[in-house]
C-alpha cells in the first residue's frame, strides 16, 4: 500500500516543493522503494511506492501521460482485460501492458470524473488535471484503501495517510468528541466521513471528492446494488459461476504468486487458500504460498491450530504458527512507523501485529477470508416473507421444502448474528450505557442517543437480503481495513480479502438465502474436492472464548486496576465509575472497559507527536 499526497494551494498561490517535500517525508515508513514527487502549478501531488510483488517494475509516480494530467495513486485494479475493452471501445486505441495507475488516467480522459465508475479493485488516488485546474480523489468501493483530506485557508491537503494530515496542520490535540463517544461505545468511529481528528475529514466508501477554484464537491458514486433473486435450473450451474468468480478474485490478487495466507482452521481462510492453489501463479510457483496462523497452546484450549494443520497439509502448504501466549495486555507495540492514527480496540494489538510481521517475511501481500460470513449471511425470514408478500406461496413451500431435504431442518426464520470476534457489530448492544462515561461529555456529543439508535438494529434496504446488506454497509468494515492498512500498523504488508471482490460480493447478494447462504451451502459446495471434509464439512460455530477477556481476569493482569488515567482521558472517563476492571465478570462490560484503557494509551501517544519542516500548512 504506497502512500500518496496532494496539495492543493489557495487561489493565486501555488504549492512548493518545501509543503510537498514535507508530506512526502511523513509517507516515507510506508513506501521506502522510491519517494516522489511533482509540482503542478497551483497543485503538488507526492508518492512513496512500496512493492508488492518480486516480478514487479518499479514505476514512477505521480505519473502523467501528457505532461498536464497526473495521478498518485495507490491502486490494484481487477478485471484489467475488461476495462481495456472498454477503453478501447471509447478510445479506439490501448498501450498494451499499461500500469493501474496508467489505467486511471485513460480511464478519466474517457469519462472524467465519472471515471470511478468504470474501475473495480482496491484504490485510492488523486488526479489533477492541469487542463481544468482541479483536483479529483477517489476512494474504492467499499473503502479498502484510505483517503483523507484537509480544507485549510482555501487549498486542500489529501492523504491516504491521516499521520501525514496531523503533521501539515500541526496539531495533533484538535480531536473530534464524537468519534472518540464513539469509540468508547462501539470500538470504532461510526461516521466514514470523519476522523479522530476535526480538521481532518475522509472520504467515505464508494465516494469521489473534486477541488477547483477553492471550492470542492463530494458525492457517492458507487452504492452496493440490490438485484435478484438469481435462480439456476441446475445447482451446479451456480456452483460453477460461484468457483469462476472467487476464482478471479483471487488470481487478481496473486498476480506475482508470491503471498502469505492468514490462516485459521475455518471455511473462509481455507478456501482462499485452495482457491489461491490453482491460480496460474502459484500452479508455476507453488512454494510460492505459506500459511501463518494465530495460536493459543497455554491460556486456553486452542483447536483452531489443530485444524489449520490439517487443511494445511491437504493443500501441501507450509504453515507457521505464531503463539499469542506470551502477550500482555497492551504490550507496547514495536510498530516502526509514527503514532496510530486511532485508537485501537483490541488489547492485544501487538499480538496481531507479530502475526502481520511474521506473514511479511515471506510476502508483502496477505490474503484472508474475511467476508464470507456477511455475503453468505444466513437471515432466510426476510426473503421468505418478501416471497409470500409477491404471492409466490408455491416457491416459498418449494424452497423450505428443498431446505428440509439438504441439510434436514427447517431453515433459520431469523438467524441472530454469530459471534464476530472483538469489534463485533453486535457486541455490546444488550449492556446498559456505560456509566464510566463523563455525562457533560455524553450530553455535548448526544452519545446516549447514538447508543440507544444503534441499538434499534435498523433494517436494510435490500428487499430480501436486509441483514447482508446492513452488515456490508457498517461502518466497521472501512475501520477494520483502514486498522491494517501500513500507515495503521507501520507493517509493509498489504492485506488483500478476496470475498469482497465486487463481482463476487454483489453476485452472491442477488442470490436467494435459500439454499446457498444456509450453513455456507454454497462454498462448502464449491469446496468439494478442493478441501478436506474435517474442514469443509466442519460446522460454524461462535467463539467460545475471549483470550484478552481471558487474560484480563489473570493475577498477571491485575495492573489494570492500579492504572492512573492521564488528564486527557479524564475529560471522558471518570476513574471511580470505571474500576476496578480485572475482577468484571460480564465478557461485553469487561471489553468496554478494556476499551477505556485503549482510549488511554492513544492519547499518551499524542502527547509525544514532534513536527518536522514547516507547521501549519500554507
Amino acid at each position: 500500500m504506497s502512500g500518496v499526497a496532494a496539495l492543493v494551494a489557495p487561489p493565486g498561490a501555488s504549492a512548493g516543493a518545501t509543503e510537498i517535500q514535507q508530506l512526502l517525508r511523513s509517507l516515507a515508513f510506508r513506501g521506502p522503494d522510491a519517494l516522489e514527487y511533482q509540482l503542478c502549478g497551483g497543485a503538488a501531488l507526492a508518492h512513496a511506492l512500496l512493492l508488492t510483488g518480486e516480478s514487479e517494475r518499479p514505476e514512477r509516480q505521480p505519473l502523467s501521460l501528457d505532461g498536464n494530467t497526473w495521478v498518485a495513486a495507490d491502486a490494484r485494479l481487477d478485471a484489467r482485460d475488461e476495462l481495456a475493452v472498454a477503453l478501447r471501445a471509447v478510445t479506439g486505441k490501448l498501450p498494451d501492458s499499461l500500469s493501474d495507475a496508467a489505467l486511471i488516467l485513460h480511464a478519466y480522459a474517457a469519462w472524467g470524473e465519472h471515471c470511478a465508475e468504470h474501475l473495480l479493485g482496491d484504490f485510492s488516488f488523486a488526479l489533477w488535471d492541469g487542463w481544468r485546474s482541479l483536483l479529483l480523489c477517489v476512494r474504492d468501493q467499499l473503502g479498502v484503501k484510505s483517503l483523507f483530506y484537509a480544507p485549510r485557508r482555501g487549498g486542500l491537503a489529501v492523504s491516504n495517510t491521516v499521520q501525514s494530515l496531523v503533521e501539515w496542520i500541526g496539531d495533533a490535540h484538535g480531536l473530534n468528541e464524537a468519534a472518540v463517544g464513539d469509540f468508547l461505545l462501539f470500538g470504532h468511529n461510526q461516521n466514514p466521513a470523519t476522523t479522530f481528528f476535526r480538521e481532518i475529514q475522509c472520504v467515505p466508501p464508494g465516494h469521489a471528492l473534486l477541488w477547483r477554484a477553492g471550492e470542492f464537491r463530494l458525492w457517492r458514486y458507487w452504492s452496493c446494488p440490490c438485484e435478484g433473486p438469481l435462480r439456476f435450473r441446475r445447482a451446479e450451474d451456480c456452483i460453477e459461476e460461484f468457483r469462476g468468480r472467487l476464482q478471479h478474485a483471487v488470481t487478481d490478487r496473486v498476480r506475482d504468486g508470491r503471498v502469505s495466507l492468514l490462516f485459521s482452521g475455518g471455511m473462509d481462510s481455507t478456501s482462499i487458500a485452495a482457491t489461491a492453489k490453482e491460480s496460474p501463479a502459484v500452479r508455476e510457483h507453488p512454494g510460492n504460498l505459506k500459511a501463518f496462523t494465530a495460536a493459543y497452546r497455554k491460556l486456553f484450549d486452542d483447536r483452531e491450530g489443530e485444524f489449520a494443520s490439517v487443511a494445511a497439509e491437504a493443500l501441501q502448504i507450509p504453515i507457521e504458527f505464531v503463539a499469542g501466549d506470551e502477550h500482555a495486555l497492551f504490550a507496547p507495540s514495536s510498530n516502526p512507523g509514527p503514532f496510530r492514527p486511532e485508537p485501537s480496540d483490541e488489547p492485544l494489538a501487538a499480538f496481531g501485529e507479530s502475526l502481520y510481521r511474521a506473514a511479511a517475511t515471506h510476502s508483502r501481500v496477505g490474503l484472508a477470508g474475511e467476508g464470507g460470513d456477511v455475503i453468505l449471511y444466513p437471515q432466510s425470514g426476510p426473503y421468505l416473507a418478501w416471497l409470500l408478500k409477491g404471492g409466490h406461496v408455491f416457491q416459498a413451500a418449494t424452497e423450505i421444502v428443498d431446505c428440509v431435504r439438504t441439510h434436514r431442518r427447517l431453515p433459520p426464520m431469523l438467524v441472530g448474528l454469530r459471534s464476530w470476534g472483538r469489534n463485533s457489530l453486535a457486541s455490546d448492544r444488550a449492556e446498559p450505557f456505560p456509566g464510566w462515561i463523563i455525562p457533560e461529555f455524553a450530553a455535548r456529543c448526544g452519545l446516549r442517543e447514538r447508543w440507544r439508535d444503534f441499538s434499534r438494529s435498523p433494517r436494510g434496504d435490500h428487499s430480501f437480503r436486509p441483514a447482508a446488506h446492513r452488515l456490508l454497509e457498517a461502518a466497521f468494515w472501512p475501520a477494520l481495513f483502514q486498522s491494517v492498512d501500513p500507515g495503521a500498523t507501520g507493517i509493509l504488508f498489504e492485506l488483500r480479502m478476496p470475498f469482497f471482490d465486487l463481482r463476487v460480493l454483489t453476485w452472491v447478494l442477488s442470490l436467494p438465502p435459500l439454499p446457498w447462504c444456509t450453513d455456507k451451502w454454497l462454498l462448502r459446495q464449491a469446496m468439494r474436492g478442493r478441501l478436506p471434509n474435517a474442514i469443509r464439512l466442519r460446522a460454524k460455530a461462535p467463539v467460545s472464548v475471549n483470550p484478552s477477556a481471558l487474560l484480563a481476569r489473570q493475577p498477571a493482569s491485575r495492573w489494570v486496576d492500579g492504572l492512573a488515567l492521564a488528564e486527557e482521558t479524564r475529560q471522558y472517563v471518570a476513574p471511580e465509575r470505571l474500576f476496578p476492571i480485572s475482577g468484571e465478570t460480564d465478557d461485553p462490560r469487561l471489553m468496554m472497559k478494556l476499551r477505556t484503557l485503549g482510549l488511554n494509551y492513544w492519547l499518551q501517544s499524542l502527547a509525544h507527536v514532534k513536527y518536522k519542516g514547516s507547521v501549519g500548512g500554507f
